[in-house]
């Protein structure tokens, strides 16, 4: 098993950007699976840097719908120029927005991206709650329960509704 972290807040490589997210690469007997896209087209960036070329990737895995890890998808996409599956959780697309302490505004913090335009560019979106078997040796979680009461949203966290 390879793992390779193409996108996190530090950088200790010449040329590699750093940045607020995360993107991680995995590759298990040949298959690549991509966790998140960090917040920018530094996937895309450091990717070239590290010598991987992303259009091998043969899914992409999104760990929740906010712009630090879904920002780079668009670019990715464009990369790429094949279709590829997305797994993620219904949620995703939910308007989320954030009130820092001290703000009266609310920051919008979700996908940057339309739907439509993602799937314009290769994205085939795999919306579930449930684990999804990538391979023999790949899962995802599903959906975690928040089960004990130390485990909380934070408070300056909203996800926008209709009443």
């Amino acid at each position: 098993m390879d793992i390779v972290t193409l996108v996190e807040n530090t950088a200790s490589r010449v040329g590699v950007i750093a940045e607020w997210g995360l993107s991680i690469l995995v590759e298990v007997g040949g298959l690549k699976v991509l966790l998140d896209t960090g917040q920018s087209a530094s996937v895309v960036h450091n990717a070239s840097v590290l010598g991987i070329d992303l259009s091998t990737t043969d899914k992409i895995i999104v760990s929740h719908g906010h712009f630090d890890h879904t920002g780079g998808l668009r670019q990715l996409l464009m990369a790429m120029r094949k279709e590829v599956e997305i797994i993620a959780h219904p949620d995703i697309w939910d308007a989320k927005y954030v009130q820092r302490p001290g703000e009266t505004v609310h920051s919008y913090i979700g996908i940057p991206f339309q739907k439509e335009e993602l799937e314009s560019l290769g994205a085939s979106f795999t919306l579930t709650s449930e684990p999804v078997w990538i391979s023999d040796r790949i899962v995802t979680t599903g959906e975690i329960p928040m089960l004990t009461d130390y485990e909380k949203i934070d408070a300056n966290l909203y996800v926008k509704t209709r009443l």
